[in-house]
């Protein structure tokens, strides 16, 4: 009889470290510092991985934003300098100029950057990186105008895996009737003419036209120039599609420029 408590009490205990050890795994961790000049923090994934991210205000017009692995190895960064946004992912930069003569100027990417920005998106490094936006934008103690260089990121990688926890989606910023769909206000006739075109798409999902990956990666800034791109995924159903990515830069410069990052 002893012996049989024995067994059922170390039983009871080895679930006990088993149910421990996978709560544990379940959950990740956010750690944010204020810093003088922004934020930076350390991430915690689910499966116990860890990165360092950091936003800096340099001036009224720099900043940076930027995503490495604690062994100093950059996955991902934005850097404002005056009027060029540059988002690094890898070996790959791409420029937005937000003058729109220069952006029209610009080359499209190549096949191979293209390819390069699929490849990183499968990765399993992507994994982190695309947590840590979420979590940040779910944030509220962190203003809009300090997540767009993260929110800059995920327009430009996407997103195809879903919310990790739709409970905690609620920082989406909804539109709430087909008025405020249509007042996208995008930079150009096209973009507008695509949010007018699917306002009744606007309205059902509520974050059509969100500069950002989906609902929940959505970083409460609607554009006419997000919208076009929005549906141009939707048409193609491929984020990387050359039409699509060219209509990248008008939505990254929109998301600085009518979503109150810089000041007025």
């Amino acid at each position: 009889m002893i012996q049989k408590q024995i067994a059922f009490s170390i039983l009871v205990f080895v679930i006990f470290l088993l149910t421990a050890t996978t709560s544990k795994a379940q959950n990740s961790s956010l750690r944010i510092q204020t810093t003088l000049h922004g934020f930076s923090g350390l991430f915690t994934t689910e499966d116990n991985r860890q990165i360092f991210f950091e936003f800096r205000l340099q001036s009224p017009k720099s900043f940076s934003s930027r995503i490495e692995t604690l062994a100093g190895q950059l996955l991902a960064e934005t850097v404002l300098n005056n009027d060029v946004v540059t988002v690094t992912l890898k070996d790959v930069n791409l420029p937005v100029y937000l003058d729109p003569t220069r952006r029209k100027q610009r080359p499209p990417l190549s096949m191979e950057d293209r390819q390069r920005l699929r490849d990183y998106q499968q990765s399993d490094q992507f994994v982190p990186v695309r947590q840590l936006i979420t979590e940040l934008i779910l944030r509220e103690q962190i203003s809009r105008q300090q997540l767009k260089g993260f929110v800059a990121i995920s327009m430009i990688l996407g997103d195809r895996s879903g919310p990790p926890n739709s409970s905690q989606a609620k920082r989406v910023c909804p539109m709430p009737n087909a008025t405020q769909a249509l007042a996208f206000g995008g930079p150009t006739k096209e973009a507008k003419a695509v949010g007018a075109k699917n306002h009744q798409k606007a309205t059902v999902d509520q974050c059509y036209g969100c500069c950002g990956f989906a609902c929940w990666g959505c970083g409460g800034c609607f554009t006419g120039a997000c919208a076009a791109h929005d549906q141009c995924v939707t048409n193609h159903q491929n984020h990387f599609h050359p039409e699509c990515m060219s209509l990248l830069d008008d939505a990254i410069a929109s998301m600085i420029l009518e979503c109150g990052l810089l000041p007025s």
